[in-house]
C-alpha cells in the first residue's frame, strides 16, 4: 500500500497531472513582437561633394529617437549606438516616430513618421539629417 500512496502524493505535491494545486498560475499567451529598426546619418559634410575620399554622410550615435502610439503617449524612446543604428522591439501596431531634438542648423523630412509594426516582422526607418551645407 506505502509503495502505491507514495507516487500519488509526490505527484499531487508537485503540481503535476490534470489536478494540479489550485493558485499556481498557468502561462499566459505571449505577445509576439515585431521589430523596429534603422540608421541615422547626418550630411552632406561638405560643400563640394564628389570630391575623393570624401564622405558624404557620417553615422549619428547617442541620437534619441521617441516612439509614440496612435493615442499620442510616449511607449518608448531609443538611442543610437556608435554606428548609428538603433533597434527597438514592439508589439504589432502603428507608432509615430519623432526626434527628441535636431542638431542645431539641421532638419529632416523623414521625421516625424508612422511606421507600422508587425508581429515576427522587421520594420526599417532610416533616418537621413541634412546638416544644411550647400
Amino acid at each position: 500500500m506505502f509503495s502505491i500512496c507514495l507516487p500519488v502524493m509526490f505527484a499531487a505535491a508537485c503540481g503535476g497531472g490534470p489536478g494540479s494545486v489550485a493558485g499556481l498560475s498557468q502561462p499566459q499567451p505571449q505577445v509576439r513582437l515585431g521589430v523596429l529598426t534603422g540608421r541615422i546619418t547626418r550630411g552632406p559634410l561638405s560643400p563640394v561633394e564628389g570630391i575623393p575620399g570624401g564622405r558624404r554622410a557620417e553615422v549619428v550615435a547617442g541620437f534619441r529617437i521617441v516612439i509614440s502610439g496612435s493615442d499620442g503617449r510616449q511607449v518608448e524612446s531609443v538611442v543610437t549606438n556608435d554606428q548609428g543604428q538603433y533597434r527597438v522591439n514592439l508589439p504589432p501596431d502603428t507608432y509615430r516616430v519623432s526626434a527628441v531634438s535636431l542638431p542645431r542648423g539641421s532638419s529632416t523630412k523623414e521625421l516625424p513618421a508612422t511606421v507600422t509594426v508587425t508581429e515576427g516582422q522587421e520594420t526599417r526607418l532610416d533616418i537621413r539629417i541634412d546638416t544644411g551645407i550647400r
